[in-house]
């Protein structure tokens, strides 16, 4: 999510000061979805910081009727201290293009076969680690085979 700055640039959700509350609802909507992924976190870059964001709320107020959306983030350093508006957010990555959220997916499907393929790219000293992840099946006891 964030500013298009080219027509090469691609994002999934582009936002834009000119955005209809309809539209900045469906952007919600959006952030909402990728965050109730078990596989996934996202991840605000906003002024010169990177950090993840832990939590979403939204209510609507019972005097206003108005809905508020906000994000748990870091300003600072990488603990959750800030609960931001989404309109601030998007007014981070409103202000440069640089600025964005991403969703980073694990990826379920990558086979260990895959994985001993792809290592053959590598430069020779950089595989011993990698030789020995792969030799071994994820949560399965080592045997001494």
């Amino acid at each position: 999510m964030g500013r298009i700055s080219s027509k090469s640039t691609k994002i999934d959700v582009s936002i834009s000061a000119k955005d209809s509350p309809q539209t900045i609802q469906k952007h919600w909507d959006s952030l909402r979805s990728a965050f109730s992924h078990d596989d996934t976190i996202l991840l605000f870059h906003l002024k010169n910081h990177y950090a993840l964001i832990f939590a979403l709320r939204e209510w609507t107020s019972i005097t206003t009727g108005n809905k508020n959306y906000e994000i748990l983030t870091a300003r600072k350093g990488q603990r959750p201290t800030a609960w931001i508006t989404f309109e601030e957010a998007r007014q981070i990555m409103i202000g440069w293009q640089g600025y964005k959220i991403l969703a980073i997916t694990r990826n379920n499907f990558t086979d260990l076969e895959s994985l001993r393929k792809a290592r053959k790219n590598f430069p020779e000293e950089k595989n011993l680690d990698l030789d020995l992840y792969t030799a071994i099946q994820m949560c399965s006891p080592i045997s001494n085979k």
